[in-house]
């Protein structure tokens, strides 16, 4: 029978479906999925990629990069408890115009206006979600040799867990909300590297890294990193060299919701280090 990455174990054929790595909603694409328990598949979707598809930097990069979901209707940020002059409003946000809707006046407010805003962030969610990509990822770039040399119990853990506060697993995050000085947390030269490369690929995917004793994943949605997971592995056993890995990783990018290339991460670098070379010229600065 086949394996389920995210029940951990073999499965019925019949009570598996596909399961998209990234959702459509946020630039996945048909190619980029694994078979998955049905019921598992039902419960991350419930539970946390649907939480993440509500979050509102989110929903503004789905509405940015005009990423479709399963329906195919545009997506439209809509925030109901805005207010314009201390009255309360729904502002809406799409490809095509931003509008406010007044309550009290029972119309949509014309010219420009200053509007507050009030959202919130699950950190934990975005956190569940990198850790679903990073064990989905695993299991569709490598199956077996994942199974059998990763830590994939502790993501599975986490991101199934109804209360991750006080689990003991050997999970590091890094999110887009920290940044050197906060936290006590360093410049982390990675992460840096890694912006870089999901701003001039200009659409989501995964970077999918190396340290010597773990694998490293950085998640980004519409060319921004969201965060990324580490977590230990036997990283000998990844060293494939093949067309779409590397002793430094794989790079995953989806493009238009519709392909999915997969390449060496060396690649990649040699070109956004032309990337960088390119935006010093605009700035009049020598190359690296």
């Amino acid at each position: 029978m086949p394996y389920c990455i995210y029940s951990g174990a073999t499965t019925n054929e019949n009570l598996m479906n596909p399961e998209h790595i990234i959702p459509l909603s946020l630039g996945g694409c048909d190619s980029f999925t694994i078979k998955v328990s049905k019921a598992k598949n039902s419960e991350v979707n419930q539970k946390v990629d649907g939480k993440l598809n509500n979050d509102f930097l989110m929903k503004a990069r789905q509405v940015q990069h005009g990423f479709k979901g399963h329906s195919g209707a545009a997506p439209v940020l809509k925030v109901k408890n805005a207010k314009v002059d201390g009255n309360p409003v729904t502002w809406e946000y799409s490809q095509k115009e931003i509008k406010a809707f007044d309550h009290k006046c029972k119309a949509y407010l014309q010219g420009k206006q200053c509007v507050e805003l009030a959202a919130q962030f699950n950190l934990e969610i975005r956190r569940k979600f990198i850790a679903k990509i990073a064990l989905a990822t695993g299991y569709f770039l490598f199956e077996d040799i994942f199974v059998n040399n990763a830590d994939h119990n502790s993501l599975r853990t986490f991101v199934f867990a109804d209360d991750v506060k006080n689990l003991k697993l050997d999970l590091r995050f890094y999110d887009e909300f920290q940044s050197p000085g906060t936290l006590n947390i360093p410049k982390n030269p990675r992460w840096e590297t890694n912006k870089l490369i999901a701003a001039r690929i200009e659409s989501s995917g995964v970077l999918w890294g190396y340290d010597p004793d773990r694998i490293v994943v950085h998640v980004f949605i519409g060319s921004i990193l969201l965060g990324m997971v580490s977590f230990k592995a036997k990283i000998p056993a990844f060293y494939l060299d093949n067309e779409v890995c590397d002793d430094f990783g794989t790079v995953i990018r989806i493009e238009n919701n519709r392909t999915i290339t997969c390449l060496p991460y060396r690649s990649e670098l040699q070109e956004v280090l032309k990337y960088i070379d390119a935006l010093k010229s605009q700035k009049g600065e020598p190359p690296c």
